[in-house]
């Protein structure tokens, strides 16, 4: 059954039609939760890892988003992103976008990595990661709980982990359950818009590994 998942997904986000139409469909969706999740707890630390990083949606936000990179500009480290997915066709579009701005001297993120790997078995040592993200791309794990191990186990001492989850596929108390198993502090996180509230397609939370 596991593999049976895992396989499937990896089909769809493989197939040549879903890769190019991805940021077309999820652009502003995937912005707009960036933006929730970072107003409140802006991102500090070198580190990031885009858990099921697609396309490079989040490095585009940190490339083009004028309130991140006027935050970031001013951290004394440089930021580095890895950007880990299932799918290695998500994974060659996101190449591409590095490579046309390898040139630009206005890029913000000095460092950036792609790596095909499976979410429930990272191949990262040990608290190295001061920021995670992982934007609507929990839900296509076959268990949950191994793959909240693996962001704690990766996680910096008071490092964030930054979390959207597919509301339609948990309970808003059952994914607190299993945040609160793998992590000290974690707190929900509502849209900015008051109105946009009941239409989310995600529910957001911040989760943080204490020392």
């Amino acid at each position: 059954m596991e593999k049976t998942k895992k396989q499937k997904m990896k089909d769809r986000y493989n197939s040549l039609s879903y890769v190019e139409t991805y940021d077309r469909r999820y652009y502003n969706l995937q912005f707009e939760k960036f933006n929730n999740l970072t107003q409140e707890y802006p991102i500090r630390g070198e580190n990031i890892l885009d858990f099921g990083a697609g396309t490079g949606l989040l490095w585009d936000f940190l490339q083009n988003n004028n309130y991140q990179q006027h935050h970031i500009s001013q951290s004394p480290n440089p930021i580095r992103i890895v950007g880990i997915d299932l799918s290695r066709s998500m994974l060659n579009r996101f190449y591409h976008k590095i490579e046309n701005h390898l040139t630009s001297s206005e890029s913000i993120v000095k460092g950036t990595h792609l790596i095909c790997c499976d979410g429930e078995n990272l191949p990262f040592r040990s608290a190295c990661f001061s920021n995670v993200f992982a934007l609507t791309t929990l839900q296509n794990l076959p268990h949950l709980a191994q793959g909240l191990k693996e962001m704690q186990r990766i996680s910096k001492n008071n490092g964030i982990q930054r979390i959207s989850y597919l509301r339609k596929s948990i309970e808003k108390e059952e994914l607190e359950h299993h945040l609160s198993a793998k992590f000290e502090e974690v707190q929900e996180i509502k849209p900015h818009s008051p109105e946009k509230i009941e239409y989310s397609e995600d529910w957001l939370f911040i989760a943080k590994k204490k020392e």
